[in-house]
This record gives C-alpha cells, structure tokens and sequence, in this order.
C-alpha cells in the first residue's frame, strides 16, 4: 500500500472516531457518544445510555464546580489587590471544594462497553489533574511511593516525627496535589494484603473528595465471599461510590460486533512457515535500522529486546511471558512505553494449569491495548482458542496459586486461589475480546499513547486496503 494512502486512511481513523485529539475537552461524553454512533463506530444501545446519563451528570457537576472555582479564584484575586490581605497557611485552605458528589463502580460482563464508556468521560473532562490506570500498575507505584517517603521519614529527628502526617497521609496529599479524578479499568483486587491497604487509601482519598471510577467484571459485593479481609476495603466502595451493573442490550461482545478484521497480523498455527512470514514482514515493514539485543532498564532489572526498530520491536513469547524470565506488570508498562508495534512469535495455547504464564500474558495485552500498542504474532491456535477454559478443582486452584513467583501481579496465599477458575475465565475472556479488537483495521489505525508512528510502513500490516472515499470501510485490494 503506498504511504501516501496510509496517510489518509491515518485520518480517516481519527475522523470515524468523531473527534479530533484537541477537541475532546470541548465536548460532552453524550455528544461524543452520539457521533460514534453516527460515524458507525459504536452501535447504540439502550443500556449503555442509561449508564451515559449517570456519567455525563458526573460530568457535569465536575465542569461546574472546576467554573465555579475558576470564577471564584478571579474574584478573590480582585479581592486581594485592593485590600490589605495577609495569605493564610496553605493548611488552612482546603484543596478542593467540598462536594456531596460520590464515585462510580462500572461491573459487568466483557465487551458490554465498560471501557469504552468511562474512557469517554475521562477525556472528555476538561482538566489536566486526571489519571487513568491500571490498578496492578496503580499498586505498584503505591508501594514504591510508600517506600520512598518511609525512608525519607526515617532520617527525620523524633520531633519531625512527631509533627509529621503518617505515611500514608503524606502519600495521599500527594495523589490529592496532583489529581481531581482517579479512573481504574479493569479493576480486580486479588491479594488480601492489598485490599487491606486499599481500604485505608480510598478511605483517605475519598474524605478528601478524590473523584473515582472503577470499571470491573465482578460487583463489589463479590469480595465478601473471599474473607475478612475483604471487608473495610468493601465498606469504603459503599460509602462513597454508586453502583451500576451494565448489561448489553445485544447477545455478545461489542469489540466482536464492529472492525473489520485483519487476519495478517494474527497467524496460526506456530509453523516454520508463519514464523519466516512474521520475521519477513518485520524485516520489511520497518523504516529505521534493526538492532540486537538492545536493553530497557525497569525497576530492579533489565529487559533484553532481541530485535527493534525505532519503536518496533520483536520478541519470543518466551522472552516476554515465559517461566525463565518472569516479569510483572511494571516491565510491560517499560516496554509498552517504549514501542507502539510489538511482533510476538510463538504464543502458545494458555491455560489455567499455565497460570503463570497465562497471567503475564493477560497483563501484557492489557499493557497494551491501553497504550493502543499494535500486535503482530504467532499463536498455535485461533484468537477464540488461545485460552483452554477447563476449571481446576479446588485442590488444583490451590496448588496453582502457591506456586506463581514473586514477580507476577497474583499472589499466593489466603483467599488467592478462589480466582484461580471463575475469575480467569473472566480475565481469559477479556483478552480474547481485546485480541479480537487487535486483530482489526481500525485498532491498527488508532494512535499510540505516546508515539507519532513514521517508522514503520503501517499499510504492510493491512490485508485489505482501506478505501479513502468510504469513510474508512474496508474493500480488497486488486
């Protein structure tokens, strides 16, 4: 396909999306809502609009408190300049206005447009003090922060100690300085330890009135059944959260419903043959020099990329998920980060009796579907084949659970092993979905998060063209 076209088809993408990247802050989540659905990206759905309107008031009680308190800065400036005003301490102004707004928890099945439609929201509200996470990753710069300020707070004199806010005090003002809105997609709290410390942090985030979504499969009344532990963590999404259950007005997934697929970035099996195809289009499709072995630094360890090309790069699916170089939701964020096209050969079928590999398989897609990373691979089997769903008896879920390493977002005691079969099913579930999005021209055209993407030859990936005048159809090329 000739880069003049990719070009175009470049922009058609951001036009069938309805909105340009600058005009996303100047409109309503309803309004872009309804011209997705114009353009024929989105098929509208009763169900979804119900939970629209609850997030198009949250919007705008957001946009008129954020006028409200420009309008009153504006006047308490004027304020100050003509008369002799002495600053308070900034402990005694609040950081936020009080609000009486809560949080929204978003649980349902795959692909019913969960993602889809808080994503809408968060870009949508016209502020820079907003974060969008994944709560692995959420979790783990938690814990290092917490890391960070016990070790300046140990090198404190005791009367510093005295006067000084507690640890997870001192984390919370940070988070509460930096952001109005926290959105967690895909939100599922594994570790017991970890609901115990969320507990405390939501709790402190919330009586600060720290604005939070959450997207998940599972409702919060589900991590009752797992133990105690679960309790105070449950407690504070009650107190200071609605809750929505969103179900599809249309049997099946959305991301299986619109896209027209892309059978040349996903082949199958993993033959000779399909592995020289891949290797070949890597070796064709990049525009820069390929480089060997080159190495990422992540926290506490190195990432070896056995092939890249500007930001193309090109692994084994044993390199990146397999047992003899275990890496955890922080070295996928590394690697997603760095490269906008990731060529993976040899994926195997997963398993809940491959957990670990299985688990840090689903924590890559994640990573990169967030990051709109494209993937171009080889699996042993079909996207609907990739995971094997048999359910582990409980002896075997437990065993299973005590014996994923230290290094992957699992861990392995107290209620852990009860996700070890229903939850992964719905974690599998979720991949597919996304995979089957992947695997489709317009995923392919969407922007990466950080990249402007001129150093590879797109069109080589696309086994049809896309038509300029379809607005964005697809047809066979001659």
């Amino acid at each position: 396909m000739p880069r003049a076209l990719v070009r175009q088809i470049r922009c058609i993408a951001i036009r069938t999306r309805g909105f340009r990247e600058g005009e996303w802050g100047q409109s309503t989540p309803t309004e872009v809502y309804k011209k997705l659905v114009e353009s024929g990206d989105v098929i509208e759905d009763q169900k979804q609009q119900q939970l629209l309107r609850k997030l198009q008031s949250m919007y705008d009680d957001l946009t008129q408190k954020n006028d409200e308190k420009t309008q009153a800065s504006a006047l308490w400036n004027m304020f100050k300049n003509t008369v002799n005003y002495v600053t308070p301490s900034p402990s005694a102004v609040p950081a936020k206005p009080e609000t009486d707004g809560k949080g929204l928890y978003i649980h349902g099945d795959v692909g019913c447009g969960k993602t889809m439609l808080m994503d809408i929201f968060f870009r949508c509200v016209p502020s820079t003090r907003k974060l969008r996470i994944h709560l692995q990753a959420f979790l783990l710069d938690t814990y290092k922060a917490v890391h960070r300020i016990t070790t300046e707070y140990l090198k404190l004199s005791q009367k510093e100690k005295d006067s000084s806010p507690d640890i997870m005090d001192r984390y919370v003002n940070e988070l509460n300085h930096s952001y109005d809105l926290i959105c967690f997609d895909e939100f599922q709290v594994i570790d017991p330890g970890d609901a115990s410390l969320l507990a405390t942090l939501f709790q402190k985030l919330f009586s600060r009135n720290m604005l939070v979504i959450f997207t998940s499969n599972k409702s919060p009344t589900f991590y009752l059944t797992l133990g105690s532990q679960y309790i105070g963590f449950v407690r504070q999404l009650h107190l200071n959260c609605n809750t929505h259950a969103l179900q599809s007005t249309f049997d099946g997934d959305y991301r299986r419903l619109t896209g027209t697929p892309n059978s040349g970035t996903f082949l199958y099996p993993n033959t000779e043959d399909n592995t020289r195809t891949i290797m070949q289009l890597f070796k064709d499709a990049v525009r820069l020099e390929i480089e060997q072995n080159t190495v990422l630094e992540s926290v506490g360890k190195s990432i070896t990329v056995p092939l890249k090309a500007g930001g193309v790069a090109l692994f084994s699916f044993h390199d990146l998920c397999g047992d003899g170089c275990p890496k955890s939701p922080s070295d996928y964020q590394v690697i997603v980060e760095q490269f906008h096209t990731i060529f993976i050969i040899g994926i195997p079928v997963l398993s809940m009796y491959r957990r670990n590999e299985a688990r840090r398989f689903i924590n890559l897609i994640d990573e990169m579907y967030q990051y709109k990373v494209k993937l171009v691979c080889t699996a042993e089997a079909d996207i609907d084949n990739v995971f094997a769903y048999e359910l582990l008896s409980d002896a075997a879920a437990r065993q299973s659970a005590h014996s994923s390493d230290s290094d992957d977002a699992s861990v392995t005691d107290g209620a852990t092993w009860r996700f070890t079969g229903e939850e992964d099913v719905f974690a599998f579930k979720r991949v597919e979905s996304r995979l089957s999005e992947m695997a489709t021209h317009e995923y392919l055209l969407l922007p990466h998060l950080n990249y402007i993407i001129d150093d590879i030859d797109m069109g080589m990936l696309f086994t049809k063209g896309i038509d300029p005048d379809s607005d964005g159809k697809a047809f066979i090329e001659p």
